[in-house]
């Protein structure tokens, strides 16, 4: 029987084995699911692409009069910086932002490492100081309101405090969850490149997809297009963000369930098969969740002007998630 959470070794295997291990395991056949899906989103790319360029080149054509110049900025006092100015100061600032969360992962993963406990315990004091704190705020408001929204606050601290040592047995194994997840991590530094990987890729689309909808936003009767574009940005996201999801699960079931005969680049196996045989079943979760995502943000903006009462606004944008 495989010991489970083995330190991974590729000692002693063997090719078959493993193809027998993972066929059995894994359910791994070879066939292409929910192909259309995966058609229809690369066909969706393929329209930001061309509402980009033809939108962008009607914009460029266009006569200088015949658009109307941007709004300044509220409050402005000196003219708007230029575009390239811009743009430079919105990629240093990017930059700087994604090497502080590289640093900031980096160290998150040492401290669950090596105090995953403490972290909790650390993080459940942090959560009730803060609880007392709003309570105390409450009750210094006085009036009715203040003295019962303070006592309330302060029953759920008290409420979660017994919790945590009614139930402080599980603390161990969540510590042990924890500290397992870091050990694959750094075991596995693949899935941490896949991570930095899939976040250029949707910097790169988010660049098309900013051109895309600036052209589009500058000529009339484009709701058609503005509406595609809203879909294709939650769609792609979505899409990027459930084969990076796929590929990690992989890579720690594989890791879990295959110790000590884990096969070799286990993350690598991981992502060809999200991005092949599941890649289309990926596209079609991902379409379900980007579909309620437009449909709340259209519903959002249609209530703004929408002739009805506030009630049936109100009752719509909750069956709808808000």
């Amino acid at each position: 029987m495989l010991e489970q959470g083995a330190l991974p070794s590729e000692a002693g295997t063997s090719s078959p084995m493993l193809r027998r291990l993972e066929y059995r395991r894994f359910g791994h056949t070879g066939v292409y699911r929910d192909v259309t899906f995966a058609l229809l989103f690369g066909l969706q790319l393929v329209c930001v692409l061309t509402i980009a360029v033809v939108n962008g080149g009607r914009v460029h054509a266009s006569p200088a009069g015949s658009l109307p110049p941007p709004p300044p900025p509220l409050g402005a006092l000196e003219p708007p910086a230029s575009a390239s100015r811009l743009s430079a100061e919105m990629l240093l600032i990017l930059a700087v932002a994604s090497g502080v969360a590289a640093l900031l992962s980096a160290l998150w993963l040492v401290m669950l490492q090596t105090g995953a406990r403490s972290l909790i315990w650390s993080g459940a004091a942090l959560a009730t100081a803060l609880a007392l704190a709003n309570a105390a705020w409450l009750f210094s408001l006085g009036g009715a309101a203040g003295t019962a929204l303070g006592l309330a606050s302060f029953c759920l601290c008290l409420g979660s405090v017994a919790y945590l040592l009614y139930h402080r047995s599980f603390l161990d194994f969540s510590a042990c969850l924890l500290s397992a997840v870091a050990h694959v991590l750094r075991a596995y530094p693949a899935t941490l490149a896949l991570a930095a990987a899939a976040a250029a890729a949707a910097m790169l689309y988010a660049v098309l997809w900013s051109a895309a909808l600036a052209a589009t936003a500058q000529l009339p009767r484009q709701a058609a297009a503005s509406s595609l574009l809203l879909l294709s940005f939650f769609w792609t996201l979505q899409t990027i963000k459930a084969v990076v999801h796929a590929t990690v699960a992989g890579t720690v079931a594989s890791w879990y369930f295959l110790s000590p005969h884990v096969p070799p680049s286990p993350t690598k196996r991981a992502l060809r098969r999200a991005v092949t045989t599941s890649f289309g079943s990926l596209c079609l979760g991902a379409l379900l969740a980007s579909s309620l995502q437009t449909t709340r943000v259209l519903s959002r903006v249609a209530s703004r002007h929408a002739p009805c009462g506030a009630g049936v606004r109100s009752g719509c944008l909750c069956v709808l998630g808000f």
